[in-house]
C-alpha cells in the first residue's frame, strides 16, 4: 500500500471527539479485479469505521486503533490492509528509547523503555496517546515482543560467504592475497562455529572475507615463449630477407603486449605463435649462383642445364663452382653423365636451384658417347621415345652436331665415336688420354660448347622411314663388330 502507516487527528479542546471523523478509502490491483465484498474493521471498541471506511471516535475521549480493510474474491481468497489512526487533543509528535543499541550473544534479552513526546509537566500538556507499537527491521538480529528485545543472531549469510569464498579457484591468484583470503576464511569458519558468536562477529567476519576476495590478485601471464620469439627477431639480420616479409615479422614483434596476467594467456601464447609464424615465413634474398670456370662451360639459368663439360670426367670442380652457396652433385646410374642432377644450395643448406648435366652425344648419362648412345639416338630418330620420356637434358645431348635436329647425321657422329674410342687405353690416366691421339680425335669429334642452343629448334625432327633405318643401324652395327674383331 502506498498510504501512511499512521494517521493522528488533533481534536480541538472546544470540539468533541465524537465529531470527529476521517474517511479512508481503499484501492485494488490490477484495476479489472473482481471481488465479492469489501469489509472494514476496527480492533478497538473505542474507535469505530462504517461500511464506507470513515473512522470515528466511539466516545468522547481520546483514542486510537487499527484499521483494516478486507477484499474477499468469489473464491473466498482475501487481501488486506491497515492503518492506525488516532484522535488527540495532544496528538504524539515522537518517541525516544533509552538504549541506542544492544548486543549479546544468541538469546540474550534486554527491556526497553519508550517515551512518548511531548512529556508535558505536571501531567499537563502530554501526549494523550502513549501506547507504542514496537516493530523489529531484521528478525535475523532481534525480535521484539512488546518492549523486551531478543538477539536472534543468524548465520546464513556468513555461510554463504564462505562457501563463496573457498570456491574461487586460488591457483590463479598470487601466494599473498592467496593466503590473506585462507587466513580470512579460517577466521569466518572460527565464527560461525562459536555459538555465543554476537550479531557484530558475524557481519565482521562477512566484511573481512569479501575485502580479502576483492583484493585477490591474478598470477602475471608467462611470457617465457614470447621472449624467447623476441630473441630470435633480434638476432636476424634484416639484410638478407625481402622487406615485406620482414616488415611482417616486424609487426609481429611490436605487437606485444606486456603486463598481462594469467588469465589472458591466451593472447600472450598467440603473440608468440605470430612471431615463431612471421620468422619461419620469412623470405630470403637469395644471393647463390653458379659460375662457369672453364672456358666454353655454360650454366643456362632459363632451361636450367649446364653443358660445355668433357666427356669421360669424374668430377665438376674444373668447369663450375658456386658463389655464396654450394654445390651438389648426383650421378645418373651410369655415371658422371647427361642427366646429372646439380643442386645449388644456400649458405644454410637449402636447395635453392636445380640443374641438369649435358654432355653432348652422352644420352645413356655414363659421361661418353658412343654405339650405345648412337642406339638411343636411332630410337628417337624413328619415334621409339619421346621428348617427354628422356627429358630436356638427353633430347639436347642427342642434336650431337648442335644443328637443331637429331637425325642421322648425329647417330652417325656417334658410331663414329664408338669406333674411335673402341681404340683408346681406357686404363690411362686423364692426363695420359689427352696426349693420346684417338683420345683426342674422340673428343673433338663432338664440341661441348655451344654458344647459343635453342631448345625450341627440336621441335621439328626429321623422321627418316622406320623399317629403313633399324635395318640400316643394324648393318652398321654388325660391320663395327667385324672392324673390331680384325
Amino acid at each position: 500500500s502506498d498510504a501512511p502507516e499512521f494517521i493522528s487527528v488533533k481534536v480541538p479542546v472546544y470540539k468533541s471527539y465524537t465529531s470527529q471523523s476521517v474517511s479512508l478509502s481503499y484501492g485494488y490491483s490490477p484495476d479489472d479485479s473482481m471481488y465479492e465484498s469489501i469489509v472494514w474493521s476496527s480492533d478497538s471498541s473505542l474507535v469505530s469505521v462504517d461500511e464506507n471506511g470513515t473512522v470515528s471516535p466511539a466516545e468522547n475521549k481520546a483514542c486510537a486503533a487499527k484499521i483494516t480493510v478486507t477484499a474477499t474474491d468469489h473464491f473466498g481468497n482475501k487481501v488486506t490492509d491497515s492503518i492506525y489512526v488516532s484522535f488527540a487533543n495532544t496528538p504524539a509528535t515522537g518517541v525516544s528509547l533509552d538504549k541506542t543499541q544492544i548486543s549479546g550473544a544468541p538469546g540474550t534479552s534486554e527491556v526497553l523503555t519508550a517515551t512518548v513526546e511531548p512529556k508535558g509537566k505536571l501531567g499537563i500538556g502530554g501526549a494523550n496517546i502513549t501506547d507504542v507499537i514496537w516493530k523489529t527491521s531484521d528478525p535475523s538480529v532481534a525480535t521484539v515482543e512488546k518492549c523486551t528485545v531478543t538477539v536472534t543472531v543468524t548465520k546464513d549469510a556468513l555461510l554463504k560467504a564462505i562457501n563463496d569464498a573457498e570456491a574461487i579457484d586460488l591457483s590463479l591468484r598470487t601466494k599473498e592475497t592467496a593466503d590473506a583470503l585462507k587466513k580470512s576464511i579460517a577466521a569466518a569458519k572460527a565464527v560461525y562455529g562459536n555459538a555465543s558468536a554476537t550479531s557484530a562477529q558475524v557481519s565482521g567476519a562477512i566484511s573481512k572475507l569479501k575485502e580479502a576476495s576483492d583484493a585477490l590478485k591474478y598470477l602475471d601471464g608467462d611470457y617465457t615463449e614470447v621472449n624467447a620469439a623476441i630473441e630470435k627477431y633480434k638476432a636476424i639480420d634484416k639484410s638478407k630477407y625481402t622487406e615485406d616479409s620482414y616488415n611482417a615479422l616486424k609487426n609481429a614483434a611490436e605487437s606485444v603486449t606486456y603486463g598481462l596476467d594469467i588469465t589472458h594467456q591466451s593472447e600472450i601464447d598467440k603473440m608468440a605463435k605470430d612471431i615463431n609464424a612471421a620468422i619461419a615465413s620469412l623470405v630470403k634474398i637469395e644471393t647463390a649462383v653458379i659460375k662457369p670456370i672453364f672456358d666454353g662451360t655454360t650454366v643456362d639459368n632459363e632451361n636450367m642445364l649446364i653443358y660445355g663439360v668433357e666427356a669421360s670426367i669424374s668430377s665438376l670442380d674444373k668447369y663450375i663452382e658456386a658463389v655464396d652457396g654450394t654445390i651438389k652433385c648426383t650421378e645418373t646410374a651410369n655415371g658422371l653423365g647427361t642427366g646429372t642432377v646439380i643442386e645449388l644450395c644456400n649458405e644454410d643448406g637449402d636447395v635453392i636451384k636445380t640443374y641438369k648435366l649435358v654432355i653432348f652425344g652422352d644420352v645413356n648419362g655414363d659421361g661418353l658417347y658412343d654405339a650405345q648412345d648412337a642406339f638411343i639416338v636411332d630410337c628417337i630418330i624413328n619415334g621409339l621415345l619421346t621428348r617427354e620420356k628422356v627429358g630436356e637434358a638427353v633430347w639436347l645431348a642427342a642434336d650431337c652436331n648442335h644443328d637443331g635436329e637429331i637425325n642421322a647425321d648425329d647417330r652417325a657422329l656417334l658410331e663414329q665415336a664408338g669406333l674411335l674410342l673402341s681404340k683408346v687405353d681406357q686404363s690411362k690416366s686423364k692426363q695420359e688420354l689427352e696426349a693420346d691421339e684417338a683420345y683426342t680425335e674422340y673428343t673433338e669429334l663432338i664440341s661441348q660448347s655451344v654458344e647459343n642452343t635453342d631448345n625450341s629448334a627440336y621441335e621439328g625432327i626429321l623422321h627418316t622411314d622406320y623399317f629403313k633405318s633399324i635395318i640400316e643401324f643394324v648393318l652398321n652395327f654388325i660391320s663395327k663388330i667385324i672392324i673390331g674383331m680384325r
